[in-house]
């Protein structure tokens, strides 16, 4: 599914339209000498008109057939992650916003299982994802922040959502998404505690450079010993 989704994104339900949500021009006197304070205030509290979004959702429409990699040979690069708290480093800060890979990994999605994971407060993995720059009037910041939730200057990105860390739990995601672990601590400060998972790195089977990459198939065992 989520492969079938990169192909055919979701559609958005509403359209706003930044050139024309506002649906008159503030009737003010030009040649007031308060003119300019006037305007500002206008901008300040005057609100976007947004449109409702549809009563009804064309699930059928957007329905999704999984893309089927039956009969095909995949390379996954697997790893493990652990984090490890202690009395005297109980806390844990929160790591940075990534998408996995290098470039020339050709990675499209990822899947995290997360097989251990004892006395740690809540533990959720948040997501994003770049969006392409809006079209909007000069100067509307305020519209862009109430109908996108963008400041002006701040990252052109989009909250996905999160998903809690539970022993157990699989969480597959694309690699389009950038995610990163958020805070989270030890429950019992005299004890030591932990969140282990393992992580499948899938390379696009239909990318030229996952062709490219190279497989265990290929490569010797590394150890010394061997």
């Amino acid at each position: 599914y989520i492969l079938a989704r990169l192909h055919r994104p979701v559609p958005l339900r509403i359209r706003p339209s930044p050139r024309t949500w506002y649906d008159c021009d503030p009737e003010l006197d030009e040649d007031a000498s308060d003119y300019d304070e006037n305007m500002d205030e206008w901008y300040e509290t005057y609100m976007p008109e947004i449109p409702d979004p549809p009563t009804k959702y064309d699930a059928k429409g957007n329905a999704l057939s999984p893309l089927s990699l039956r009969g095909r040979t995949l390379k996954v690069i697997t790893k493990l992650a652990n984090i490890h708290l202690t009395p005297s480093n109980p806390t844990y800060l929160g790591g940075p916003w990534h998408i996995e890979g290098m470039v020339n990994e050709a990675i499209v999605a990822t899947a995290l299982y997360y097989y251990d994971v004892h006395n740690t407060s809540e533990s959720k993995l948040r997501f994003r994802s770049g969006i392409q720059g809006p079209d909007y009037e000069q100067s509307d910041f305020r519209g862009m922040n109430i109908a996108s939730g963008l400041e002006s200057s701040s990252p052109l990105v989009q909250d996905r959502g999160a998903a809690t860390a539970r022993e157990g739990r699989l969480v597959a995601f694309p690699n389009t998404y950038q995610h990163h672990v958020a805070p989270f601590e030890l429950i019992g400060k005299t004890k030591p505690g932990h969140r282990k998972i393992v992580a499948f790195l899938l390379v696009d089977p239909s990318s030229v450079l996952g062709d490219r990459v190279v497989s265990t198939s290929r490569v010797a065992p590394q150890q010394a010993k061997w």
